[in-house]
């Protein structure tokens, strides 16, 4: 697996795979995929605010009201209180700043996004945030 941070983002390739994400290198706190690994880790960056999205009628309080258009790691991020007690996910600026100063990305090139799930399905169950966002 190659190594990378978010503030270098820019330069990973547009190419299928998979990557995970650990919080100072030991906490695996994600693992995706995409068909696209440049774009997908940007869009984790950018962990835009306005990429949550409240169903009709929802509750912010209710994870399960609101779902994620751009970022799954976002939501995660925003319900987790224990991860950082002392740093408000739910504010935007807080969770990038975050992911550039205490995490890394590990990632490998994959030839196609079938092929970089069958690893993801191999260890997506030894990190942090992996099925429904949960309030923590």
């Amino acid at each position: 697996m190659e190594e990378s941070s978010f503030y270098l983002v820019n330069d990973l390739p547009r190419a299928p795979g998979y990557y995970e994400i650990y919080v100072d290198g030991e906490l695996a706190l994600k693992c995706g995929i995409s068909t696209n690994l440049r774009r997908r880790l940007r869009q984790h960056a950018s962990s835009h605010q306005n990429g949550l999205k409240l169903v009709d009628g929802g509750d912010w309080h209710i994870p399960a009201h609101v779902w994620s258009k751009r970022s799954v790691l976002t939501k995660h991020l925003y319900y987790d209180q224990e991860l950082e007690p002392g740093l408000d996910f739910t504010i935007q600026l807080v969770r990038r700043e975050f992911l550039l100063h205490r995490c890394i990305i590990r990632f490998v090139q994959t030839p196609t996004k079938r092929a970089a799930r069958q690893i993801e399905v191999m260890n997506e169950m030894h990190f942090r945030y992996f099925g429904p966002v949960q309030v923590r």
